[in-house]
């Protein structure tokens, strides 16, 4: 099963509170038709469980749904989701990449910049008060082309 990105943004705009209809569509800006299609299929798949019109994360079916979420594979395809989306849609002066070469203690300067930027994108996520739609999407994190050449060609 495959969980598109917008069937991951309703999973984790209601995983912060049970919603209706309305409130998700507020929460996420996107047309109410296209939403109860991705809701229907949540439902019909057992992420979802609605009760009185409110909609839940069906904590019987939990570890599979994490199971299924955070697979490699979904990862994967969350990633090249955000990648193309964010790579045909925004000003990709906003987006950086650099290949450089470093030396040892560059390359550890580097990891100790990456570590802060991890535990301060951490300390963010207990901030749960905003809309689905209004959450910042950061990219980070480092290789080296041997490694993307390896990947790519096999």
């Amino acid at each position: 099963m495959n969980i598109s990105l917008l069937d991951r943004a309703i999973i984790e705009s209601i995983n912060t509170k049970p919603q209706k209809i309305h409130e998700l569509k507020d929460s996420l800006g996107i047309p109410q038709d296209l939403l109860i299609q991705s809701v229907q299929e949540l439902l019909a798949t057992g992420i979802l469980k609605t009760e009185d019109s409110i909609f839940y994360i069906n904590k019987q079916n939990i570890e599979n749904i994490k199971t299924i979420i955070n697979s490699k594979e979904q990862i994967q395809i969350e990633l090249l989701d955000f990648f193309h989306t964010f790579t045909n849609g925004e000003d990709l002066t906003t987006l950086k990449m650099k290949k450089v070469h470093m030396t040892d203690s560059e390359e550890k300067i580097l990891k100790g910049l990456l570590y802060n930027v991890e535990s301060f994108i951490k300390s963010l996520e207990t901030n749960k008060k905003k809309k689905t739609k209004e959450q910042k999407i950061i990219f980070w994190g480092e290789t080296n082309y041997e490694n993307i050449i390896n990947n790519y060609i096999a």
